[in-house]
């Protein structure tokens, strides 16, 4: 048995699939049900399906665009997204030229359909749904539809359809699907760096990753400094500065770059009978770690150099979400 449409993409295969058949009384009947059901839908709620009418003897097309869609979005967050439906001339009719051709222009009237697949990635405001705005001058005969995302990271497809029927066809379906990749847009990420060469430094760095629209998240922080007794006292290091980027990688992972500054140190004290003063500058290198989107804790070797050698070391990394 054949389900029955539930939208309109259904509607089209449905009533596609019964005219390669022969048709009975009863096939008859069932085509003018899906017919008169594609005019219900368009006349629901007093939104009239578009009226089409062109020169007879022109060649038109339909088609659907969504403007400048948002396909990057934060856990939680609201959006819109303004969807069209457009009539573009394709050919002349007799008497014409090309020239006299107008530009596509958005339709009134065009019931809209909207749906994610997984479900679970979001929501689309449902009274929104085929909500006209042709007054408004910044998006003439446009329909904005709302969008909340879910509260975990995934990626998924946004489907949009719409049904036209108009003076020279009996109807005419259009789509636009935008793919869309919901992450957690805020990290915090916490670095301890320890370094033994001599005697025995910590770093430790306390920052943020944010991200923007595109999905690229950036940050900065500074990185504290403590020594072990050199030569009777504490050498004084001043805070150094780290830059931090990360991308979403395609299996989902966060990937993160660390770049550190340099920082300098001053020592001194009775080391020997003369005394002696000590300085140096050090940089710890790059780290670049691969975390779950959920947030991770993990550990690997940190190397500084210094201008009197490399020294290895370890670091602790924490990269923790921040909720909304």
């Amino acid at each position: 048995m054949n389900r029955k449409p539930r939208t309109f993409k259904d509607l089209f295969t449905f009533a596609g699939r019964r005219r390669k058949t022969k048709i009975s009384a009863s096939g008859w009947q069932i085509v003018l049900i899906a017919l008169l059901l594609a005019l219900a839908l368009g006349s629901a709620g007093k939104t009239p399906l578009a009226q089409a009418a062109r020169p007879a003897g022109a060649s038109v097309r339909y088609y659907m665009d969504v403007v400048n869609p948002r396909t990057t979005l934060c856990t939680g967050e609201k959006v819109k997204y303004t969807v069209r439906v457009y009539r573009q001339f394709m050919s002349a009719p007799p008497g014409w030229t090309d020239s006299q051709l107008p530009d596509p222009f958005a339709l009134q009237g065009v019931k809209v359909e909207a749906n994610a697949v997984p479900e679970s990635i979001g929501t689309f405001t449902r009274p929104n749904l085929a909500r006209v705005t042709g007054s408004l001058s910044d998006a003439p005969n446009s329909y904005v539809i709302g969008f909340t995302a879910g509260k975990k990271p995934g990626k998924a497809t946004l489907y949009f359809e719409g049904a036209v029927a108009g003076y020279d066809i009996n109807m005419d379906y259009v789509s636009f699907n935008v793919p869309v990749k919901v992450i957690n847009c805020k990290y915090k990420v916490t670095i301890v760096s320890k370094w033994k060469a001599g005697m025995t430094s910590v770093a430790t760095m306390k920052g943020e990753l944010k991200s923007d629209e595109k999905g690229y998240f950036t940050g900065s922080a500074n990185v504290n400094w403590v020594t072990s007794i050199l030569c009777g006292i504490k050498s004084p290091i001043a805070p150094s500065k780290a830059d931090l980027t990360g991308t979403i990688n395609e299996s989902g992972q966060l990937v993160v770059k660390i770049t550190f500054g340099p920082a300098s140190s001053v020592g001194g004290g009775s080391c020997d009978a003369g005394g002696v003063s000590t300085s140096n500058r050090v940089t710890p290198v790059t780290l670049t770690i691969t975390v779950a989107a959920k947030g991770q804790v993990l550990r690997k070797s940190h190397v500084v150099k210094a201008e009197n050698g490399s020294f290895p070391g370890s670091a602790t990394i924490t990269v923790i979400p921040v909720e909304k």
